[in-house]
């Protein structure tokens, strides 16, 4: 990452959501012995069972999360948005990272020491209620994820990854809800526990709905009610 771009991430770090709670000089000692990288499209960050030196907070680009089974099947798959900071699980336990994470586009991304994040929040209680909170709300997300399963029908299951997607990955832009990154059939069908084809078809039906927009760089929820009350059904 070029000198400039570091220098404006951390210029203005305390305006992003997750630093207003620390003060300035919890902030200095953050930045002073973090990393700041780019990764390129595809690339590995840290591997399933890899030594968990690092917490992480991506400035911009989607990260993609995949947890593999004792048979090499995924068990879990997951993305991370631009402006959020991972994984809250392992900050104050985990010696060891839960799944693999790739750069699913260009990425500009920070490296917390691991030791580091994990003292400052013992002592700085208003970031750990913080942190309790978003991890409360992890919480509920997997627990939608897990009632998603339990849906005996392929189509239905295609429909609330889209919802859940909505929820956790788009932003609003002119009353309609957007995804501003690449995410494919395949990996819908993965992420459904489909199959590829049982996701395109359900897209070619919502898409001839006018409910969704997908194309190779976005997804657009055009009926969001739609999809919200699939939500909180």
């Amino acid at each position: 990452m070029v000198n400039r771009d570091v220098e404006l991430y951390v210029s203005n770090i305390q305006e992003e959501e997750f630093f207003r709670r620390f003060s300035s000089e919890e902030i200095l000692k953050i930045t002073s012995e973090s990393l700041f990288h780019q990764y390129q499209k595809g690339q590995i960050i840290f591997f399933q069972e890899d030594p968990n030196r690092y917490a992480y907070y991506l400035f911009k680009g989607l990260i993609k999360l995949e947890k593999m089974d004792e048979t090499g099947e995924f068990a879990y798959v997951d993305y991370i948005s631009d402006h959020t900071f991972f994984p809250y699980g392992e900050v104050l336990r985990d010696k060891t990272y839960t799944y693999t994470g790739y750069a699913q586009t260009d990425i500009d991304l920070m490296l917390i020491p691991q030791h580091i994040i994990s003292d400052l929040v013992r002592e700085n209680s208003e970031q750990l209620i913080y942190m309790y909170q978003q991890t409360t709300k992890v919480i509920r997300f997997l627990e939608r994820r897990i009632q998603m399963t339990t849906i005996p029908n392929a189509t239905q299951k295609v429909i609330h990854t889209l919802a859940i997607w909505m929820e956790d990955l788009s932003v609003e832009r002119s009353g309609k809800r957007v995804i501003h990154y690449p995410m494919t059939i395949s990996d819908l069908g993965v992420v459904a526990g489909t199959t590829r084809e049982t996701a395109s078809r359900v897209v070619k039906m919502l898409t001839k709905e006018k409910r969704i927009s997908m194309t190779r760089n976005s997804v657009e929820f055009l009926d969001v009610a739609y999809f919200q009350k699939i939500l909180d059904s």
